[in-house]
């Protein structure tokens, strides 16, 4: 083998060396990429979980409870349910006592929306208010299935219904 052949084979093999090495440092930025952009995504999905649920209970939503109770002379909880209530509603509040609970039930599909597309933390919420959820479910199923006809749509608190169940078979498994 020539002088000219062996360092010919001495500079391909380093050009592979450098080539190899530049592939695993990608290789590896990638990875700790991943991994800084993961933590940065849990971190933000909780500090958007405590926005959310600091809302939930300290908020605009406990008042909006609150609007909602004062028009009702019986008691929103399981001992009651929407129908019961509605009745006993003044004839000229019952349009303001509905859109009161299109806007409690609202306040619920939004925080289930933003579960089922991982904006928020689940696992939070639950401990938050899985109770309040089951609640108000059972309490308005039959306003949800009113709006669901009078708009002609399955969809209408959808994500709420389903967030709900899942949430009462977690609560029946403690």
């Amino acid at each position: 083998m020539e002088k000219y052949e062996k360092l010919t084979l001495i500079l391909g093999t380093l050009n592979l060396f450098i080539v190899l090495s530049g592939v695993i440092y990608a290789g590896i930025q990638v990875f700790l990429i991943r991994k800084t952009n993961k933590e940065s995504h849990d971190w933000n999905k909780r500090k958007t979980t405590f926005e959310l649920l600091t809302d939930f209970t300290s908020g605009n939503f406990p008042k909006l409870l609150d609007d909602l109770n004062k028009m009702s002379k019986l008691p929103i909880d399981e001992s009651t349910n929407y129908n019961q209530i509605y009745r006993q509603v003044p004839t000229n509040q019952q349009f303001e006592f509905d859109r009161k609970l299109s806007q409690v039930l609202n306040y619920f599909e939004g925080i289930a929306v933003s579960i089922k597309n991982e904006i928020v933390d689940e696992d939070i919420c639950f401990d938050y208010a899985s109770v309040i959820y089951q609640i108000y479910y059972n309490w308005s199923k039959s306003y949800i299935e009113k709006r669901r006809k009078q708009t002609n749509s399955d969809t209408i608190y959808a994500d709420f219904e389903n967030t709900t169940k899942r949430w009462i078979e977690r609560l029946n498994k403690i």
